[in-house]
């Protein structure tokens, strides 16, 4: 089935992205500012199998400063109704349980 991606439908509203510091290095430094991890992002292309995101950090050298990398969660939150998914042949948005 042929799909077409919405990327300009695809934000904050429908993904919630954040870091989460490795080895809870958060909890053992009393001196950890959370909020040198926030970024603002936004998609900026999309083409054959891949997304492009454009993110900008707050603090760019606060992100994996160890060895051990930080991870990037994504929580997609809404993407049905957004029309994320489109079908040309069905000519509607897939289901969520496509």
């Amino acid at each position: 089935m042929l799909t077409v991606f919405n990327h300009t439908l695809f934000n904050s509203t429908n993904a919630e992205m954040y870091v989460v510091p490795s080895n809870d290095r958060h909890l053992d430094d009393v001196t950890f500012n959370v909020t040198k991890l926030n970024f603002t992002w936004e998609v900026v292309e999309f083409e054959n199998d891949t997304l492009s995101i454009q993110f900008n950090w707050t603090c760019a050298a606060c992100i994996s400063p160890e060895p051990d990398r930080d991870i990037l969660s994504i929580n997609f939150t809404n993407s049905t109704q957004a029309g994320f998914l489109f079908s040309p042949t069905l000519r509607k948005p897939l289901h969520e349980d496509w």
